[in-house]
């Protein structure tokens, strides 16, 4: 498959998508991953765990590999070899706060999702996700693997990765 086929190909693929992908964000969205204190192996406690847990079942829907940091990461993979190509984002919010005219766990609204954590960084943690998926589902040859890496920390301090390329 050529540049062009595989553009053509994403957009025949993306589209009858749409619905689900903004469900898989909305879903997301109502996390409300904000950093606490750890908990029994959730370093940042249970909200950010289920967030995590949450690509990770997802990502597994889809066929990937998975691999759980600690409670620290997630990473979602595809393909084969030693090369690697990688991708970040993450999952933790900063407090929802006041003054939403909007649902701040996720609202569809005149075509646009509204929510804590829709832009930084939920929707593109989903986005990355269905990128490994339409990647994966094309049958396009890779030769490399392909790595999503989900923090759980970013919001406060970063740790998530750090520990991430420690281990």
């Amino acid at each position: 498959m050529n540049e062009k086929e595989f553009a053509s190909y994403l957009d025949s693929w993306i589209e009858p998508k749409r619905d689900e992908i903004v469900d898989c964000l909305l879903r997301l969205l109502r996390i409300p991953s904000v950093g606490t204190e750890a908990v029994d192996g959730k370093p940042f406690g249970e909200e950010v765990d289920k967030a995590l847990r949450f690509v990770t079942q997802e990502a597994e829907r889809f066929g990937m590999k998975t691999k759980n940091v600690d409670g620290y990461a997630v990473h979602a993979e595809i393909g084969s070899g030693e090369e690697m190509a990688m991708t970040l984002t993450h999952v933790d919010i900063v407090p929802i706060g006041s003054g939403w005219t909007k649902d701040a766990l996720g609202e569809v609204s005149e075509g646009y999702v509204y929510g804590r954590g829709a832009q930084d960084n939920k929707g593109p943690t989903v986005a990355c996700l269905y990128a490994l998926r339409a990647l994966k589902e094309s049958g396009v040859p890779l030769k490399r693997r392909v790595r999503h890496v989900v923090g759980g920390n970013e919001e406060s301090g970063f740790r998530c990765v750090r520990h991430y390329f420690e281990v």
